[in-house]
């Protein structure tokens, strides 16, 4: 997260702005404007929750990306059911259309 520098005052509204602070605010330079060995930076719980869910989420996508677009046993199974005749049944037939209906109007939504 980008820290402004010492003694320059976040952006009204901005990401660094203190929670219930209705106005910027400005603190003196320390040392002339230099770190001091004193100078400490404490990150909130809310803060390293944030990070924990950026790097959990970035993990995801990582494993996903991996992962091939078809799934291979699906694709058999589906052949396998189409040579034994399973979707020339009525039931089947009117299952299988019900379900594309479903899907067609949730994407209308």
């Amino acid at each position: 997260m980008p820290v402004p520098p010492v003694g320059r005052a976040p952006e009204a509204g901005g990401p660094n702005r203190p929670r219930g602070v209705d106005r910027p605010f400005s603190a003196p330079p320390a040392s002339g404007g230099r770190a001091s060995p004193d100078d400490e930076v404490r990150i909130s719980e809310e803060a390293e929750g944030q990070l924990r869910i950026h790097e959990l989420v970035k993990a995801v996508r990582e494993a996903v990306a991996g992962l091939p677009e078809t799934r291979e046993e699906r694709v058999a199974e589906a052949r396998a059911r189409v040579a034994e005749g399973y979707y020339d049944r009525a039931d089947v037939r009117g299952s299988v259309a019900d379900a594309l209906l479903s899907a067609f109007r949730a994407e209308r939504r």
